[in-house]
């Protein structure tokens, strides 16, 4: 699965910190859509440490994108979220599933979205045609054309609400 994997993922796998789950199987059984997820080498060994030096045990990690694409799952269309935390998670949703995720630094530009879009185009097949923007930040207004015949959402995504 991590050689498989390999193939769409830009950073090196390394042979811990990553793991997948299959999530939807075709009709005929041949096929099946598999979720994978890896965290960055540097931060698994952090964390692994972190963990470790603290005595506590943790049975699961799940990354945010998973948790917060949950909270779309009854949507029938894919959406395209936009997550304001600590940075610019970017994530395409579509019944509750992630099936790709890029962060920025910095409120991703026009074109970051246009080729992030163009991307899960060319390799899922589908074109987000709803764009959610979870969190505080105002999308500038020349922004807004990058949403161009799209709906676009503003909200709060929280996975534990009331925790703030």
């Amino acid at each position: 699965m991590r050689i498989k994997a390999a193939e769409d993922v830009p950073e090196e796998i390394g042979d811990f910190g990553w793991d997948f789950k299959e999530v939807l199987e075709s009709a005929d059984k041949k096929n099946k859509i598999v979720q994978f997820a890896s965290l960055d080498n540097q931060f698994y060994k952090d964390l692994s440490a972190a963990v470790k030096d603290s005595g506590i045990k943790i049975e699961a990690v799940e990354p945010i994108a998973c948790s917060l694409a949950r909270l779309l799952e009854k949507r029938p269309e894919p959406v395209l979220v936009i997550h304001k935390a600590i940075k610019f998670l970017t994530f395409l949703s579509y019944r509750g599933l992630v099936f790709f995720v890029e962060s920025f630094d910095i409120e991703p530009t026009q074109e970051e979205i246009v080729k992030f879009s163009e991307f899960v185009k060319e390799k899922f097949g589908f074109f987000p045609k709803e764009v959610f923007l979870s969190g505080k930040f105002k999308i500038l207004s020349e922004k807004t054309s990058a949403f161009a015949g799209w709906d676009v959402e503003k909200g709060e995504l929280d996975f534990f609400p009331g925790w703030r």
